[in-house]
């Protein structure tokens, strides 16, 4: 029998793959030290037709010009570390997604970027929810 770990945000025991595994840390660290609500954060959702998934996004509140809720990130994991394929893989789900930041996460690292004045602004680490947020209102004031 394959083993099998506890995802808290989809309330149910998921095959516990190598990428399975670097997404639930993340998302215990999400949950956890960087305070974003569970509630706010989908996991492995269909995206469009074509059958492709995205790993996960957060939902943000406030701050957005037409919407009160609104993708505030998506993030891609990976089994391996994060690459520049990945980052494309992500930017291209963002495409349909349009959150603000992106995250790429691997096993040992950890990449969050978002456009800044025409420019890709990155930190080698994911913010925590509520400085998300707080770049989300300086974008959309």
């Amino acid at each position: 029998m394959p083993q099998r770990v506890y995802d808290p945000v989809r309330l149910r025991y998921v095959a516990a793959t190598n990428e399975e595994m670097v997404r639930q840390a993340l998302l215990r660290k999400m949950l956890g030290d960087l305070a974003f609500p569970r509630g706010l954060i989908a996991v492995e959702k269909e995206l469009g037709e074509h059958g492709r998934r995205f790993d996960i996004v957060c939902y943000g509140c406030h701050f957005h010009p037409l919407h009160e809720l609104y993708p505030l990130l998506l993030v891609e994991c990976k089994a391996e570390d994060a690459t520049d394929a990945a980052r494309e893989q992500a930017l291209g789900y963002n495409a349909t997604i349009g959150a603000p930041f992106l995250c790429v996460a691997g096993q040992t690292q950890i990449h969050t970027l978002w456009l800044n004045a025409d420019k890709i602004g990155h930190v080698p680490f994911l913010p925590a929810y509520r400085d998300l947020l707080e770049m989300a209102k300086k974008r959309y004031s």
